[in-house]
Parts: C-alpha cells; sequence; structure tokens
C-alpha cells in the first residue's frame, strides 16, 4: 500500500492476472470513483516492489494476496479483519492512531518526492492519475510534505527548460504519517509486514 498507494480493498481483490511484471504495472480494476462508480487504473511498480511482485506471482493464479475469500460476502469482513491487523501493528509501533489509509497519504508524498537522474519522476497530473483522482485538490490534502523536503529542492539544479514545473504542492505537517515513518525503522525488526 505504501509503495503503490492502493486502497486496502484494491490491494487485496488484487489478482495475478493484473501484475504485469514485463511492464511494471498495476492494472487495477477500480475500488472507488466519483459518485460511487469503479474507475479502473493502471499503477506504475516501482523497480523493487517490480521484482518482487513478479517473483511472488511466478507460477500463480487466482488472488495475489490469500487473505480474501473471493466472495461478495466476504468483501466487509476482509476489510475490517486487516484493519483490525493494521491496528494492532500500528499499535506495537506506538502509533495507535495511524490506520492503514495513512499509507494512502504517505504513499501520495512517496510518489510526489520521487527523483530520476533527470529529476521529478511525475508531475501533479500524472501522480492523480496513479492514485486514482481526476482533481488534483485530492493531491493537495494527501501529499502532507514537510519543510525540510522543499527546502532540499532549493540545493537540487533546476529543471531544464520547458519542464513542467510543480505549482500545486503546498507544505503541510506530517503529523501522523511521519510520526510512524520514524518508528516504522525502530520497529522494523519485530514488526511483520502484510503489504
Amino acid at each position: 500500500i505504501v509503495d503503490t498507494g492502493l486502497r486496502l480493498r484494491g490491494a487485496y481483490k488484487l489478482r495475478v492476472d493484473q501484475v504485469d511484471g514485463n511492464r511494471g504495472l498495476l492494472r487495477i480494476e477500480g475500488t472507488k470513483g466519483h459518485h460511487g462508480a469503479s474507475k479502473p487504473r493502471t499503477v506504475p511498480l516501482k523497480r523493487e516492489i517490480r521484482e518482487r511482485m513478479t517473483d511472488w506471482c511466478a507460477g500463480r493464479t487466482g488472488l495475489v494476496f490469500p487473505f480474501w475469500d473471493g466472495t461478495d460476502e466476504d468483501l466487509k469482513k476482509c476489510t475490517a479483519r486487516l484493519s483490525a491487523r493494521f491496528s494492532t501493528l500500528f499499535a506495537y509501533a506506538e502509533v495507535p492512531d495511524f490506520t492503514e489509509h495513512d499509507l494512502r497519504h504517505e504513499a501520495c508524498c512517496r510518489w510526489v518526492l520521487l527523483r530520476g537522474e533527470k529529476g521529478w519522476l511525475f508531475n501533479e497530473i500524472e501522480i492523480c492519475k496513479i492514485l486514482g483522482w481526476t482533481d488534483t485538490k485530492m493531491m493537495l490534502r494527501y501529499a502532507s510534505l514537510r519543510g525540510e523536503d522543499l527546502a532540499d529542492r532549493l540545493l537540487r539544479p533546476r529543471p531544464a527548460r520547458g519542464q513542467i514545473q510543480s505549482q500545486f504542492l503546498r507544505p503541510r505537517p506530517r503529523h501522523r504519517t511521519q510520526a510512524f515513518l520514524g518508528l516504522r525503522v525502530a520497529h522494523a525488526a519485530r514488526a511483520p509486514v502484510l503489504f
């Protein structure tokens, strides 16, 4: 969830045939859209996740993760089970108010800050496309960038003429997300990972 920005339901409903390891893509059927409509989207996989997902899916069929039984009746139960498991993990990491949806906020920040050799990899519109949003205002709600991250941009070379400049990003405190990520490093050896 934290490296893809998938919603919980989208993650546990993911099927092996939706993972394109050759192209490094997840083809998400859609879990939430405008006025309840489901909208499909394509999510790029970062190199590390791409390799792991490709290895994990090799020779498998059906669901990528074994948490859901595949029936409509189990959707709410599965969400509740996984949410409870995440709550246990977050309490163990001493961030009890954290939820699995906060990982989606962190994913947005990670997509925004992702850099390649030539600079920022994605602009606001592309990040919205990855996360399934049609309005950049959603990115403003989710991207809780620290002042330190923004200040670091001033130290980097300016983008070449003609590249899209970010005009929508605004700093916002990274309350629970930042607290969790700091503690995650300290507790990484003890806490199991679900996704």
